[in-house]
């Protein structure tokens, strides 16, 4: 079974969520404040996905919510 990595990007709230509901789920949930931290967790995985507010420049693998409100339920359909 091939666990997804989840890098979420300055979101602390959404980082709990995600934390509480993984253990039922095929991923591991991480958070990062800053770019730099970003970027050496980055360099840890191959496999990864980003979540984010805003567009992170140069990463293709990443998931931008915005700031509109989501269904938790479907936000984890897209991760999967």
């Amino acid at each position: 079974m091939n666990i997804q990595n989840l890098i979420i990007y300055n979101s602390t709230s959404l980082f709990e969520i995600l934390e509480e509901i993984s253990f039922n789920l095929n991923f591991k949930v991480y958070l990062v404040k800053d770019e730099n931290s970003l970027k050496d967790k980055i360099k840890e995985f191959k496999n990864y996905l980003i979540i984010s507010n805003k567009k992170i420049s140069n990463n293709y693998n990443q998931l931008i919510l915005g700031n509109t409100t989501f269904n938790i339920f479907k936000l984890i359909e897209k991760i999967n």
